[in-house]
């Protein structure tokens, strides 16, 4: 195993162990974030956003596999499996994330996957019959987007650099 695939597994562990602080000690300052949900986030926002869906996921399993990196860059598959809040419906989201290093750390972090196939788990029926419009996927953008900026209202050591 590799430097960089070290890497990615302790960030890994971290995120199984719902350890924030050492999954952020993975990242470099200036660390770019984006998924389907989250689709811009620099810097201490990231932290944030996995602090607050680690204090969140009181039942979060995550499970990892297929962590290959060069010097350069990496992937790695990922499963996270949790009870949705606001729908109380159990989520088994698949994620393929892509990496970027500089300095023996991760600069830039791309987590992919099916946002409408989340939709149909998270929110059920009305997932289902409108999950994949634009205007669903939106609302969740909006919403996600909302609870993190209340988040970092409630944590200062989040709130210089991040955007409203």
């Amino acid at each position: 195993m590799n430097q960089n695939e070290q890497l990615i597994t302790t960030f890994y562990q971290a995120f199984q162990r719902r350890d924030s602080e050492a999954m952020a000690a993975c990242y470099r300052p200036a660390i770019r974030f984006s998924d389907p949900v989250f689709q811009e986030l620099n810097g201490p926002e990231v932290g944030a956003m996995w602090h607050m869906l680690c204090e969140q996921g009181t039942d979060l399993v995550v499970e990892f596999s297929e962590v290959r990196a060069d010097d350069d860059t990496g992937t790695a598959h990922w499963d996270a499996t949790y009870t949705f809040g606001p729908t109380g419906r159990v989520v088994h989201n698949r994620i393929d994330a892509s990496f970027e290093f500089e300095d023996g750390r991760i600069v830039n972090h791309v987590d992919s996957f099916d946002l409408w196939r989340w939709s149909r788990m998270a929110l059920g029926f009305s997932g289902s019959l409108t999950g994949w419009s634009g205007p669903t996927k939106s609302k969740i953008r909006r919403t996600a987007d909302r609870s993190l900026r209340r988040f970092v209202d409630t944590h200062p050591e989040y709130q210089s650099g991040t955007s409203s």
